[in-house]
C-alpha cells in the first residue's frame, strides 16, 4: 500500500514540475539565441619555436618586439606583420652596450628604434641592436626584490616616455 503513495506521489511531483517549468518558459517568452561566430580579424603569425613574451606591437610601421627569456639570457626579436624576424640580438648582462637587467617592458620608439630601462638606465636601440643613447639613473640601486611581472611600463605621453 505505501509503494502505491510513493509511485503516485512521485508520479505528481515530475508532472508538477515539468508544467511549471513549461509556465515559466511561456510567461518570460525565452527565445533561443541566435548561433554566433566568431571571426579572426587581425592575427600576427610568427615562426618562432620557443616561448616568447611580446612587449610591443606598432600598427604604424608594422612591428612587433618580443623577447625570448632563458634562465641566464634574453635574446630580443624585430618581426614585420607578416611574420619575418628581422633582427635578434642580446643586450642583458656585462656588455659595453648592454642593459644589465630588465626593469621593464621593452617600447617601441619611433620607426627604427626601441627605448629599455634596465639597471644601466633608459637606453635608445635601432632595430639592428646597436645602442643610439643612453640616460643613466642618478642614484639608482638594484631592488632587492625580484619582479613576479615585467615590472614598469613604459607609457607614451605624446613626445615623451614615462614609466607606470
Amino acid at each position: 500500500m505505501k509503494s502505491r503513495y510513493v509511485v503516485f506521489l512521485i508520479l505528481i511531483l515530475s508532472v508538477g514540475c515539468t508544467q511549471e517549468r513549461k509556465t515559466i518558459l511561456d510567461n518570460n517568452k525565452v527565445k533561443l539565441p541566435k548561433i554566433i561566430n566568431l571571426e579572426k580579424l587581425d592575427s600576427i603569425s610568427i615562426e618562432y619555436i620557443g616561448n616568447p613574451t611580446v612587449h610591443d606591437i606598432d600598427p604604424i610601421t608594422g612591428t612587433v618586439l618580443f623577447i625570448e627569456h632563458k634562465e641566464f639570457s634574453e635574446e630580443i626579436f624585430i618581426a614585420d606583420f607578416e611574420g619575418k624576424i628581422h633582427s635578434s640580438f642580446s643586450k642583458m648582462g656585462d656588455v659595453p652596450d648592454g642593459y644589465g637587467r630588465l626593469m621593464s617592458t621593452l617600447r617601441i620608439n619611433g620607426k627604427n628604434s626601441f627605448i629599455v630601462y634596465g639597471y644601466k638606465g633608459f637606453i635608445t636601440y635601432d632595430f639592428e641592436g646597436k645602442a643610439l643613447s643612453r640616460v643613466k639613473p642618478i642614484d639608482f640601486q638594484v631592488p632587492n626584490y625580484a619582479p613576479i611581472t615585467m615590472g614598469y611600463g613604459l607609457e607614451k605621453n605624446r613626445r615623451k616616455i614615462s614609466l607606470s
